[in-house]
């Protein structure tokens, strides 16, 4: 019981030495071929997971700035070890991470090294590899988890007890268990060079312990083995493991789920991908297309086949077709659209004043591509947006592509008794140019080309003999104003 008092009296005494964990900072990451905001975002990933790991006094990212803003360290780029080494030396710690993020073809690479101010060298470098700008969040997650596992832990003896047993300042905050076999090492005389940088130290090997009780912040260890007699103030290490590289995290191979919003040391960050070039919103277009005139072209042949007559026999003036269409945003660069229209005509004959019994019901069916390649003129801070809406700002220059199955039905001349309803049935593309207000409103003038539908009619006299048949074509080629609202959801 005594001794268990005693240990506890120890360990509370000896917080204030405890977790010598490595004091580290993270230098703002390289962005090569991406936009500087993912070198940011990445850079912020990184830090959130290595100080989550829970081995490292993380310096704040805008205390590393402050700092070397303070010193007048203006250098744009840290890319090299003495680079590193000079700020690490500023911001007085003992470890430097540096890291890039560049694009590779449709590779994503995230490379990370660990600097050791003192002695002026790489000490561990890892990287990683992704197909897709929305997983840069887990990639990032995953070579931070990774990269810190190669990092060994440093402690001190602080109390020995007898030659087999003794207490040192590392416990279950810094993932020590009872498995681990810990080093004790005791360093001689640190030999220098005319810049400070360490050129060589002595080291030598006294024990080997193993833990027997944890607690959060010291843990009571056994001796193993040993060639030296232990003293307070050696050093206690927990080696870094030797990791296998990464294996490139594919995006249709991970399962992944938008994190949670989290508060790390240096501010708060969503952990998401930004900027979001993809998202899943729907939307509904309501519109109305003005026309201008259609022809009605018509070919009459007798009962062998012969064409008779070929020419046109009517047009319509301006018309109005309804649209409804469905959607939704794919990027910040495109719409896909979907959906149909409803055109009712009825054509004048060239060779009369009054409006004829051409009557016409049409559905067009429609599909196309919405494309807006303006936006970053127009917006240029679309990348910070995160909705493609938002990406495209309130005036939004548009060009649409798309295809029309036109399908109905024609009562050509109702005075036919002999005459029933046919199926109407062509195809057609159409261009689009337009501008949309507010994400909201949209105008744009129609162009439709190769557009055409037909039906065909036979004619019989009043005992049911047939007398000939016509081809009647509407030659949709025509052009207007369209204008509606676009509605998301």
């Amino acid at each position: 019981m005594y001794k268990f008092f005693l240990i506890l009296v120890l360990l509370l005494s000896f917080q204030l030495f405890a977790s010598e964990k490595i004091s580290m900072a993270v230098y703002d990451f390289d962005a090569r071929s991406v936009l500087p905001a993912i070198g940011e975002s990445v850079t912020d990933f990184v830090q959130t997971s290595l100080y989550e790991t829970g081995k490292f006094n993380m310096m704040d990212r805008k205390n590393v700035q402050k700092i070397l803003k303070e010193q007048m360290f203006q250098k744009t780029g840290c890319s090299s070890t003495d680079c590193a080494v000079e700020a690490g030396r500023i911001l007085n710690v003992s470890s430097m991470v540096l890291g890039s993020v560049s694009k590779l073809g449709t590779r994503y690479v995230i490379s990370l090294q660990l600097v050791d101010v003192e002695q002026g060298k790489i000490s561990i470098s890892d990287k990683v590899e992704t197909d897709s700008e929305d997983m840069l969040n887990v990639a990032s997650t995953a070579l931070a988890e990774h990269f810190a596992k190669q990092v060994g832990i440093k402690g001190k003896v602080l109390k020995v007890f007898n030659e087999y047993e003794i207490v040192i300042n590392l416990g279950s905050q810094d993932k020590l268990d009872k498995d681990q076999e810990l080093n004790i090492e005791r360093l001689g005389e640190a030999v220098k060079d005319d810049t400070g940088k360490v050129v060589y130290q002595m080291k030598e090997s006294i024990a080997k312990a193993k833990p027997v009780e944890i607690n959060e912040q010291g843990t009571r260890c056994e001796i193993v083995s040993k060639t030296g007699i232990v003293k307070a103030g050696d050093i206690v290490e927990i080696k870094g493991e030797s990791a296998k590289p990464l294996s490139p995290i594919l995006k249709q191979s991970v399962q992944y789920t938008q994190p949670l919003e989290r508060t790390t040391h240096a501010r708060t960050v969503k952990t998401s991908s930004p900027p979001q070039l993809g998202n899943e919103e729907g939307g509904l277009t309501l519109g109305v297309v003005l026309d201008s005139q259609t022809k009605l072209i018509i070919v009459n042949k007798n009962t062998t086949g012969t064409t008779v007559s070929t020419g046109q026999v009517g047009y319509i003036g301006p018309g109005t077709t309804f649209e409804f269409m469905g959607g939704g945003p794919i990027s910040w660069l495109a719409d896909i659209e979907g959906g149909g229209g409803i055109k009712l005509m009825t054509f004048k004959d060239l060779t009369k004043t009054e409006w004829s019994n051409y009557d016409v019901f049409v559905l067009p069916l429609r599909i196309g591509v919405r494309f807006y390649p303006f936006t970053p003129l127009f917006n240029p801070d679309y990348a910070k947006q995160k909705k493609a809406d938002d990406q495209r700002g309130m005036f939004a220059p548009y060009l649409s592509l798309g295809g029309s199955l036109y399908f109905g039905f024609a009562d050509i001349d109702t005075s036919d008794k002999y005459s029933y309803t046919q199926i109407v049935l062509g195809f057609g593309g159409d261009t689009r140019f337009g501008i949309e207000l507010f994400n909201v409103l949209y105008a744009e003038y129609v162009i439709h080309f190769a557009s055409s539908a037909n039906v065909d009619w036979t004619w019989h006299n009043s005992s049911g003999t047939k007398l000939g048949s016509s081809t009647y074509t509407m030659d949709f080629n025509s052009s207007g104003l369209g204008f509606g609202l676009r509605a998301r959801f």
